[in-house]
């Protein structure tokens, strides 16, 4: 992302202003990435500079949060998109669908991994127990 960045600023030095579809793709960078901060920053500049929001950037935006796993944030941009009329399609549905499974496979991931290791803890105490006592 970091060459992205800098094609961005060589554009907008060059005198070419970025439009929504500029900072779309560089949102959709961040999200592939799961960087909701930085997805969220050129959302943020979008908006600022009075650009359209389509469905595309609330795609993006979206993409990011599911990714990292913020699922609270996800519905945010949802709720914003019904305020601004911006309808759902498919894709919007598959991301937040995919963002779900990947949240229910994290819990499931941790979930283990705490019984796991409460196991190995129980099994060492008890060996523990029996050398000392």
């Amino acid at each position: 992302m970091e060459k992205a960045v800098e094609i961005l600023d060589e554009m907008t030095l060059a005198g070419i202003i970025p439009d929504e579809h500029t900072y779309t793709t560089i949102m959709h960078g961040y999200a592939s990435l799961g960087d909701t901060g930085k997805a969220f920053e050129y959302f943020t500049k979008l908006r600022s500079e009075g650009l359209e929001l389509d469905v595309f950037t609330y795609e993006a935006l979206l993409k990011a949060c599911c990714k990292a796993g913020r699922m609270q944030s996800a519905l945010a941009v949802t709720k914003e998109m019904s305020a601004k009329n911006i309808p759902r399609n498919t894709f919007i549905y598959n991301i937040l669908i995919d963002g779900y499974g990947l949240l229910n496979f994290l819990c499931a991931l941790i979930y283990f991994t705490l019984v796991l290791s409460s196991v190995f803890i129980l099994q060492f105490f008890s060996l523990f127990c029996r050398m000392f006592m």
